[in-house]
């Protein structure tokens, strides 16, 4: 009867102890993500941002090959066809380029998304054990 007591008496601390630990274990992991999402946020941002460089060069170079130049000496006149395939080629690109930083920006804002929820969930994982 007495070890029965005392095996009550302890048992809700030690109920305590396990849920405080997977509530632990549930904020290591959750960290974990967070963390992997940040990379991988991180990741997105940068290939965003060289695309968008090279569809900013491509237009750049759109608009100065254009130019005539004063400078530029007798040079032969090149096949219209080259031409007009050379530009649907670059056109397609730019619009390849815009596409891929559609979708990119897309990606990168899920993630910020699926970011704040984790960040939300710890926080009230957090403060869980003080209530």
């Amino acid at each position: 009867m007495r070890h029965a007591l005392i095996l009550l008496f302890f048992m809700p601390v030690f109920a305590w102890a396990d849920s405080s630990q997977n509530i632990q274990d549930l904020i290591s992991q959750h960290q974990s993500d967070l963390n992997r999402i940040q990379q991988e946020a991180q990741t997105a941002h940068q290939q965003f941002m060289m695309i968008q460089e090279l569809r900013r060069y491509e237009m750049n170079e759109t608009a100065v090959s254009m130019q005539p130049s004063a400078t530029v000496k007798s040079i032969p006149i090149p096949n219209y066809d080259d031409m007009l395939k050379g530009k649907q080629k670059k056109k397609a690109r730019i619009q390849q380029y815009g596409a891929e930083l559609d979708a990119l920006y897309l990606r990168h804002k899920e993630l910020e998304a699926r970011r704040n929820e984790l960040f939300n969930e710890i926080e009230h994982l957090r403060r869980t054990p003080e209530e």
